[in-house]
This record gives C-alpha cells, sequence and structure tokens, in this order.
C-alpha cells in the first residue's frame, strides 16, 4: 500500500526531536513495549513520524501510551521515543482528536490547580495536618507534595515518614503549601500554551521559598520541575537518602528486619533519570533485609500503568499493566513490595485490593521509616 509523505510535517517533528532520524526500525521497542499489540505498535508510529504520515488513526491511538521510557531506554541509536509521543499527542489535540475526558482534567487543573478536583477546603485539611512538622522558614530542603497526597491518607503517611526521616538526619524541613499540580499530566495532555502559562506560576510560587533543595516523593514531579525550576536542586528523595546515608547524617544499620522484600523501579525514577542503583543500596544496608528482584527489574521493569495520564486517563492498559506487575512481585515469594513513587504506589494498592493478595505494598519512605523506629 503507497504512503504519502508529508514532508511539512515530517520537518516538523524532526525539528522538535531530532533524533527521530536515527532509528533504523530494529524493533526493540516494539519487542520491549508493555502494551504493543494489534492496535498499538510504537516502532510503527515511529517509522510513520519519519516519514510525516501519521494519521487520524494513530492519533486515536497514542493515549494508550504509558510514557514509561522502556522504549527509549533500550534503543540502540538513543531515539527520544516518548518525545516523539508527547508532539504528536500536541497535534492531536490540534486535530482535535483526543479523549473527552482530558478537557474534563484540564479544567480540574485551571480551577483547583490539580487534576483530581481537590478543593481549597481539601488542601486545608491536608496542611492541618503538618502544622508541628514542618518549618518554612530559611528551610534546608521544602518537600514538593504530589497533589494526588491531599486526599489519600494513605500517601499522606509517606510525607510525615519522610519529614521524619529528614528532621532525624539534622535537616530543617519545609513543605510547599500550594499544594499544585507540577504540570506533569498536563504536558501528557499535549496542551502546550497551558503548560507554559500553568507552570510559570508554579515556578515563581516554588521559588519564594528560597529552598537550596526542592525534594519530591514522586518521580514525575521530580521530573516534570527539572525542566522549568531553575537555580534550585530538584531531587527526588531515595537520591537524597543515599547521600545522607554516604556522609553519615543518615544510619540505618541499628535495628534489624528479618523480612523480604522486592522493589518496583518506577520508570519515571529508573528509566528516566537512571536512578537505579541507590533504592537497592539503601534497602541493602538496612540489616536483615532480603531484596529479591523480580523477573522485570531496572530498565526493563514493567510499568504500573500511571505514566504518560494513564491515572488520570484510565485508558485500556492501565489497570491491566498494575496487575501484571503485581503478579510478578506475588511470584518472588516476598511478603512486602516496595516502591518510589506515589503514582506506582496508588495503582498497586488499588490492584492488591482486586487480586486480594497477602502482600503488602510500602512506599521506600514508609518502610524506612518504620525501621528507624520512634
Amino acid at each position: 500500500m503507497p504512503v504519502a509523505v508529508n514532508f511539512g510535517l515530517r520537518e516538523e517533528l524532526m525539528k522538535v526531536v531530532p533524533t527521530l532520524s536515527l532509528c533504523y526500525q530494529c524493533g526493540t521497542c516494539s519487542t520491549n513495549c508493555p502494551i504493543t499489540d494489534d492496535s498499538f505498535n510504537i516502532r510503527l508510529i515511529i517509522k510513520k513520524s519519519q516519514l510525516g504520515a501519521v494519521d487520524p488513526r494513530d492519533f486515536k491511538v497514542i493515549w494508550d501510551c504509558v510514557t514509561c521510557g522502556t522504549c527509549q531506554s533500550l534503543c540502540p541509536t538513543g531515539v527520544e521515543i516518548t518525545n516523539v509521543i508527547e508532539m504528536l499527542r500536541t497535534l492531536a489535540v490540534k486535530s482535535k482528536v483526543f479523549p473527552t475526558k482530558i478537557n474534563e482534567i484540564l479544567w480540574k487543573i485551571y480551577e483547583n490547580q490539580n487534576p483530581w478536583g481537590y478543593t481549597a477546603t481539601d488542601k486545608r485539611r491536608f496542611l492541618a495536618q503538618f502544622g508541628n512538622l514542618i518549618n518554612n522558614e530559611n528551610p534546608d530542603v521544602l518537600i514538593y507534595p504530589c497533589c494526588l497526597s491531599i486526599g489519600d491518607p494513605r500517601v499522606t503517611r509517606h510525607i510525615k515518614a519522610l519529614i521524619r526521616i529528614l528532621t532525624k538526619a539534622g535537616l530543617k524541613v519545609g513543605m510547599y503549601t500550594g499544594l499544585t499540580c507540577c504540570g506533569d499530566i498536563i504536558s501528557h495532555t499535549g496542551n502546550k500554551a497551558f503548560y507554559e502559562e500553568y507552570t510559570t506560576k508554579v515556578r515563581d510560587a516554588l521559588m519564594q521559598y528560597k529552598a537550596p533543595i526542592i525534594v519530591t516523593l514522586s518521580p514525575h514531579c521530580e521530573y516534570s520541575l527539572k525542566r522549568y525550576v531553575k537555580g534550585v536542586r530538584v531531587v527526588h528523595y531515595v537520591e537524597l537518602l543515599k547521600e545522607l546515608i554516604d556522609s553519615g547524617k543518615l544510619k540505618l544499620d541499628g535495628k534489624k528486619v528479618d523480612v523480604k522484600v522486592t522493589y518496583h523501579d518506577p520508570c519515571y525514577l529508573a528509566k528516566h533519570q537512571g536512578v537505579i542503583e541507590e533504592p537497592r543500596q539503601i534497602i541493602r544496608s538496612i540489616p536483615g533485609v532480603k531484596l529479591i528482584e523480580m523477573e522485570h527489574s531496572g530498565k526493563r521493569a514493567l510499568c504500573c500503568g500511571a505514566g504518560g495520564g494513564g491515572i488520570a486517563l484510565e485508558t485500556r492498559v492501565s489497570t491491566e499493566l498494575s496487575k501484571r506487575r503485581l503478579k510478578e512481585a506475588l511470584d518472588t515469594g516476598a511478603s512486602i513490595m516496595l516502591t518510589a513513587c506515589t503514582y506506582c504506589f496508588r495503582m498497586f494498592e488499588d490492584a492488591n485490593k482486586v487480586m486480594r493478595t497477602n502482600i503488602k505494598i510500602m512506599d521506600l519512605a514508609e518502610f524506612i521509616d518504620s525501621v528507624l523506629g520512634d
């Protein structure tokens, strides 16, 4: 079947993602993509993008992509495949081919600064829990809580755990009380103009705290903030805790805990930012803890299904991916599944309720806090 090359579109895509030209169709991306099936083939989408031959049918399926980054982290020529997906989503929005739920999500962010619809009252109730735990007067570190935390007491526990850990390490801990979405989901919905306007306001609000370090619990927040917050160090808490342990400010070698755990690599920490060994080194430094790897780990780890806006869009693949990953965790025989991402934790907790397993899902911060004790 002949293919019509759109040179204008081809040039537009190549200008934004120059590495697109490096693809030679080896098939590594589609072989390792966790959602490849009859309707979604990332190798074909990349080929059509090289030719500028994407069409409305492609615009419909690209919303299934969870932007886990497995494809680009394993690509032998370094094609920035998730950037291609984001560009195609921008074009899809211009062509008015997108899930209807996107309008609902963007309106919630516009009105409440979060995609979940949490109101100013919800935010006040959330912040009331931290009054005596934080100090926003010249803090050493400023915690950026994922907006998903506002209405989820399970995730709120993780923030409190991290505050206690950092305080024990001798740091003055502040927290961003604006509680706005980091903009991650906006970027995945392809609305670039709103993204620029929105993130400018978030950046200006963060700079008022004058904290030298912004620490996030969600890798999505870290990845997103690094794109537009400059002049301040933005770091995920796993990286910061590793540094505190190495410097001797945080000690985990006191209490022995006899337990088998497995660790799920959050995609936006392991594949998009290369933070793979740090959480494992932290876990192995705890006496008595045995870390058992799942079948897929590191850059080949399966996605929880929440990325690329999947947690808000509730795509056809998101729930199935979390169940597949939880099954891998169960196969290790571990009693605890650790992760270091707000989205991953939420997805696995929900999958665990459906599958009714005995494995416990914990964020690494919560686990470390339990080891440290009072």
